[in-house]
């Protein structure tokens, strides 16, 4: 393959994005969701819908495959829908709205539309207001709260049952925020600290001294957490295995990440922003911190100069695809986004294997340095750096 018809097979993809062109992305691409009733989206972990609250606030809109959209109409009695959650294929999405003059958790279902969640009592009150946050991969278990700081897990067969806070802060308001595939796990906030639900009991997250925490995700199986850890004046983004809790580092250009929004199923693709203008992050075990906004802009992505306050809401399991939204400069009018991301940087001809024929196109962009073909680790040139990266994936041969 020549110069030329590399350059045009990427200018393809750029066009209408990995997901439908190649088998893996070589690339990283932008592109804006077009649809003006996305505002805030969030993306199932198939990758395959994305659902969002609408403006003027009040509804939720689901989005398949970037094109067939589904208003989600609140239920007989309620006047809206808010979207918060979504389960692994989309098929149910959780929220909250307005029934007879009260807030109440939702679910919809793609099979029966959206229905009330009306938890039990919980002493000493009936707390059938609330919020609902997260679901199962699923859509059968359904984690939320009610405005008195009381978390609770739903399921259609048991009901509602408190969530009980940690051991060290009794009588504390405790919030789930999201919930593992299999609805065993649950991780939100409680008070000024975050912790993490299992086996029926929670227990605050670490955090290094003089922080607290505040996590913000989790993968599939709830072993790699990711958020931020706050001293009252900044903020770092880190991630929570079993071993403790651990910082991303910081970007190339100094900016600190700020907040990790969102992680793959293996935990080795992590996304966020930081910095004064809310620049992308995307952090991986291989790289660490790398500036996003700067590593599209010199992979092509020119239409995404004159966007700032970048913010990611959710990602793939596989860590190919992240959306989120960003301001336009000027008018600060909100901009859906997705990002189609390499898993697999050194297949530079997306055919899922690194080989001979991925070498011989590493070693053009290497004679030509500022050609970013072969650019692996986002600095905008191909050179040495980038020749390390691709002997290890070479090694390997196959994708992840």
């Amino acid at each position: 393959m020549n110069a030329v018809s590399i350059t045009s097979a990427l200018a393809l993809v750029a066009a209408v994005g990995c997901m439908a062109s190649v088998a893996q992305c070589v690339e990283p691409v932008f592109r804006k969701i077009a649809n003006n009733q996305i505002v805030y989206p969030t993306i199932s972990r198939d990758g395959h819908v994305i659902v969002s609250p609408t403006i003027p606030w009040g509804m939720g809109v689901k989005m398949t495959d970037l094109s067939a959209t589904v208003v989600l109409s609140p239920p007989a009695n309620a006047t809206t829908f808010i979207p918060t959650g979504i389960s692994d294929d989309g098929s149910t999405i959780v929220g909250y709205g307005e029934y007879l003059g009260s807030t109440r958790p939702m679910r919809w279902r793609a099979s029966s539309g959206t229905r009330l969640i009306i938890p039990v009592t919980f002493p000493p009150a009936d707390f059938s207001v609330g919020y609902a946050n997260a679901v199962s991969g699923d859509g059968a278990v359904v984690f939320g709260y009610e405005p008195g700081g009381k978390g609770f897990r739903w399921t259609q067969g048991a009901g509602a049952t408190q969530i009980p806070v940690p051991p060290e802060l009794p009588g504390a308001a405790l919030t789930p925020i999201a919930a593992s595939t299999s609805g065993d796990k649950a991780i939100g906030y409680v008070s000024s600290e975050s912790f993490l639900w299992q086996s029926g009991s929670s227990a605050i997250l670490p955090s290094p001294a003089g922080t607290h925490s505040q996590v913000v995700a989790m993968n599939e199986d709830g072993s790699v957490l990711v958020g931020y850890t706050s001293d009252e004046v900044n903020r770092f983004a880190g991630r929570w295995t079993a071993s403790g809790h651990h910082s991303l580092g910081t970007l190339p250009n100094g900016l600190d990440p700020g907040t990790a929004n969102a992680v793959s199923r293996d935990g080795k693709v992590i996304a966020g922003q930081g910095g004064p203008y809310g620049h992308l992050f995307v952090w991986t075990p291989q790289l660490g911190a790398i500036d996003l906004v700067q590593a599209l802009i010199c992979h092509g992505n020119v239409s995404i100069v004159g966007y700032q306050n970048w913010w990611v809401t959710s990602m793939t399991s596989d860590g190919k695809h992240i959306v989120g939204y960003a301001s336009e400069t000027g008018t600060n009018k909100n901009v859906p986004w997705i990002i189609d991301w390499p898993s697999c940087p050194a297949d530079l001809n997306g055919d899922g294997v690194v080989d001979d024929a991925d070498f011989s196109i590493f070693v053009m962009s290497y004679n030509i340095y500022l050609d970013t073909i072969g650019d692996l680790n986002y600095d905008c040139v191909t050179d040495d750096a980038d020749f390390s990266h691709f002997v290890v994936a070479y090694n390997e041969l196959l994708c992840p």
